[in-house]
């Protein structure tokens, strides 16, 4: 019983320790396949007008492709967070430039992209703000 108290208890620890983290700020050249699942906050340009898809009024997915000197990738988010996006006009114009915090994901194709988890996730660059840890 002791064992188990004391490694549910750390369990806890680690968990309030983590929730509270700021994901770090990359450059997109540091990005790598190995940081797959990794949170984490990008800058960069939006260099494309976003993309809404939608299928009988309904938002599938929103994406967007972020870009700096060195790399760029794909930001994107699913329902229901998408509609919540399009709704809410926190889309970002093309040639913005934003902070995006997300979690990393290797697709099948061996491309890296952001998946934004909060409606909040995405700032504006210039007020040098980080978004909310997710």
């Amino acid at each position: 019983r002791v064992a188990m108290a004391l490694a549910f208890g750390g369990l806890l620890i680690i968990w309030l320790a983590a929730r509270g983290r700021t994901p770090p700020m990359l450059p997109l050249a540091a990005v790598t396949p190995a940081m797959h699942h990794a949170v984490v906050t990008l800058r960069g340009e939006v260099s494309r007008q976003p993309r809404i898809h939608r299928t009988a009024g309904r938002t599938d997915y929103v994406s967007f492709p972020l870009s700096d000197s060195s790399n760029s990738i794909y930001a994107y988010a699913y329902p229901p967070l998408a509609g919540q996006l399009v709704n809410a006009g926190h889309l970002p114009e093309r040639g913005a430039r934003v902070s995006a915090t997300g979690t990393l994901t290797l697709h099948d194709s061996g491309t890296l992209r952001l998946r934004l988890d909060r409606a909040d996730a995405i700032c504006p660059a210039a007020d040098n703000t980080t978004p909310p840890a997710p």
